[in-house]
């Protein structure tokens, strides 16, 4: 999954996005609430069609609520922007201290600049499964991802984050990639899945790519093709 979404224009999304939330709302169904679209022309026309409707948590949200909470940022669904606020050093120390659950929210960069804010784009694979995952240890993988540079800059807010869902012995982990534009983001993910490669080795090519428990191979080869 890649963020903000660019299929379509993002106030046509958020007001249709709006219409279904006032429907649940009237219907008595409050909490998280996952839609999902599909963009179509239809006579030259761009069209929405509503495809499916998650009364949970959904991958996606999960996946911006990682990416909101180390970015410390605001994002305005009219637009499809999210930005990060460029702080003085003193600030922005204080800001990577107080990692509270709750984020920044858009008052908090009132007064800023346009100078100041920057835009950041990111791109997940909330579920990356490979075989030899399972031999790895946690402070050998972490330190070669420090020495190598695979990494989340604090500062910069952009760089590598993985999601631990569970063990290593489950062979699965998630990524997550932010970058100051699209093709920063992909080329991040490009660069940390040659990492695990290296450090894990490639996947048997005679194995199924579509088998859940292993689809390194799958995955890279789409990465690396599109970044």
């Amino acid at each position: 999954a890649s963020f903000p979404q660019s299929s379509v224009p993002h106030l046509a999304l958020t007001q249709a996005a709006e219409v279904v939330g006032m429907a649940c709302f009237r219907s008595g169904i409050i909490g998280h609430v996952g839609l999902d679209f599909v963009a179509l022309r239809e006579d030259g026309h761009l069209r929405l069609w509503a495809v499916d409707l998650n009364l949970h948590l959904t991958n996606s949200q999960a996946s911006f609520a990682m990416f909101n909470f180390i970015c410390r940022g605001s994002f305005d669904p009219k637009t499809g922007a999210y930005t990060v606020s460029e702080l003085p050093e003193e600030e922005d120390r204080e800001l990577m201290l107080d990692m509270s659950p709750t984020p920044p929210q858009p008052s908090s960069f009132q007064g800023l600049g346009e100078q100041q804010l920057q835009r950041r784009y990111y791109v997940m694979n909330d579920f990356l499964s490979h075989p030899a995952l399972t031999t790895v240890q946690y402070s050998a993988f972490f330190n070669r991802c420090r020495l190598d540079g695979v990494c989340f800059d604090m500062h910069d807010r952009v760089g590598t984050a993985f999601n631990l869902m569970d063990s290593f012995a489950s062979g699965v982990l998630g990524i997550l990639c932010v970058g100051h534009s699209p093709q920063e983001a992909f080329r991040e993910l490009a660069n940390a899945l040659n990492f695990i490669a290296k450090q894990v080795g490639p996947t048997d090519p005679s194995e199924h790519i579509d088998n859940m428990d292993n689809n390194f191979r799958s995955i890279h080869t789409t990465i690396k093709y599109l970044a």
